[in-house]
């Protein structure tokens, strides 16, 4: 946003009654929150390269192997 953007969105927002200067303020949050919600599993980025390399080899070599698996019922 460019400055004179800023200063528009400030002037107008003053112009507004105290109520409707709290709505915008909350929607204004509820937007700025809406990234970590657009896809499954944004909140776990943070948590991306915590994994020692060697646990995520064994972790990938379980799944392989369970995946080739077949399962007999009865």
């Amino acid at each position: 946003m460019t400055t004179s953007e800023y200063t528009e969105v400030l002037e107008r927002a003053e112009r507004l009654p105290r109520e409707e200067q709290q709505h915008l303020v909350d929607e204004l949050a509820t937007r700025v929150q809406q990234p970590d919600t657009e896809y499954p599993g944004a909140a776990l980025l943070k948590y991306a390269g915590t994994i020692d390399p060697e646990r995520l080899r064994i972790m990938e070599q379980a799944i392989e192997e369970d995946c080739e698996r077949t399962e007999t019922s009865g």
